[in-house]
């Protein structure tokens, strides 16, 4: 299963309700049901699936932060954080510029 990085903190979906890839259709007794755009599983609405394959992106470590470690194995740890970040970013965009 492949996850999509969510970048964007404020729109991120606590539950399968509020998420934009879920789709209503009719099942064979015309019942309302819900399926995950994302991989075509049947959701629960006011659950989020275990399953679900969008995540948020960690926060940075801020500058300031950064200047007040004082010895250099916190510093390294803190830039390695960062880049860890922009990497998942990176691949993420990608992956988006990709599948157009």
């Amino acid at each position: 299963m492949k996850v999509l990085a969510v970048i964007d903190f404020i729109d991120f979906p606590e539950t399968c309700k509020q998420c934009r890839f879920k789709q209503g259709s009719l099942n064979p007794a015309d019942e309302l049901v819900w399926l995950c755009e994302l991989n075509d599983e049947y959701i629960d609405l006011y659950k989020a699936s275990e399953w679900c394959p969008l995540r948020k992106v960690p926060q940075k470590e801020s500058e300031k932060h950064r200047e007040e470690i004082e010895d250099w194995t916190g510093l390294a740890y803190s830039q390695g954080w960062n880049d860890c970040i922009d990497e998942i970013i990176n691949e993420t965009l990608e992956g988006d510029s990709n599948d157009s």
